[in-house]
Order: structure tokens, then sequence, then C-alpha cells
């Protein structure tokens, strides 16, 4: 692991608890106004009868495919995240890294690089996090990488995936895109 995984593994260690309140209490607008619903839909479109939900933080998500007949397992590399996800229940969940985890689809839901590329050159690369808009009691916010469209699509490739959808659900009152949702699946 390098220094910047590092980095930000502890900084979700350090706000597992503020993150967990936040989503739980629909403190973050764009999320419960938009995300919530299109990254479901995205995985419902699969029509999977299992899923990893591979960055399940306190469990939403692996909650809301399990209560419509999905068989779940939530992974998250933050031992807290996954606790508060074992305590509401509604899938099985695992503390463990991401890199031993392979198959199947994968539904990834970055921002979308036209909305938060902000001021700074629209270029992959490292930027400052933040935890604006998410709420009240966090601390050290992790860095983050910005990735263009192209960026995310080369990082398929290289996976050895291919693109199969792209959906970009547009924020109600701005009216642009408020993220972005990639289905890939491997070239095998």
């Amino acid at each position: 692991m390098d220094q910047r995984e590092h980095t930000i593994l502890e900084a979700w260690r350090a706000n597992a608890a503020p993150w967990t309140r936040a989503v739980r209490e629909q403190a973050i607008a764009s999320r419960h106004r938009v995300t919530v619903r299109a990254i479901l839909d995205a995985a419902l479109a699969r029509r999977p009868r299992s899923v990893i939900d591979l960055g399940c933080g306190e469990g939403w998500l692996a909650r809301a495919l399990a209560v419509r007949g999905v068989d779940v397992l939530g992974i998250d590399a933050v031992p807290a995240l996954v606790d508060a996800a074992r305590t509401v229940g509604g899938g099985r969940f695992l503390a463990m890294d991401y890199a031993d985890v392979a198959g199947g689809a994968l539904v990834v839901q970055p921002l979308h690089p036209l909305t938060v590329c902000g001021d700074a050159p629209c270029v992959d690369g490292w930027r400052e996090g933040s935890w604006a808009g998410c709420g009240d009691g966090f601390g050290q916010a992790a860095p983050w990488y910005f990735c263009t469209l192209a960026g995310w699509l080369d990082a398929l490739v290289r996976a050895g995936l291919h693109e199969v959808r792209r959906v970009e659900p547009m924020h109600p009152s701005t009216e642009k895109p408020a993220f972005l949702i990639l289905v890939a699946e491997s070239r095998h």
C-alpha cells in the first residue's frame, strides 16, 4: 500500500461515524435527490441474482438490493463502516481488501468530471478532498483522484473490462450531471 492509499484509508477510518450519520440522516442533498435512485436503478437493470457491493460503506445499497431479493455481500476496507452495516443488517458484510475480489460486472459511480472539475485543469490527477455538503462532525478529508471520462474508460480497458452502459443522472436543480455511472464487464 502506498502513502496515498494509507492516507485515504486513514481519513475514511477517522470519518466513518460522521459519514454513516450523513448517509442515514440524508444530509447529502445530491445523494438523496439523485444518487441513490440512479445507482440502484443501474444495479437492478442488470437483473442480478447476487451482487458484491464493493466499498459498501454503511451498507445502504446492500440493504436496498437485499429487500428486492438480491443476495448481497457488502465489502469495505474500513471495519467501522462494516460494523455500522452489520448493525442494521440487510445483507452479509465483510471487512477486507478490495484486491481480493474479482469477476462479474462492475458498476462504478464516480463524481462526474464535468461537474467536479471546477476551475482546475480537466486532467487526471490527485485533488484535495472535502466533506463540504456532507454535514457536521467530519475531520480531515481524504485526497481523491480526479478522472476524466477518457481516464475512466482507459482504466476499464487496463483492467480487462469494456463499458456496456453509461448513465449521467441530472441534478434537478442544476440540470448538470450529478455523477457518472459506468457499467463494465470482463472482455472474456
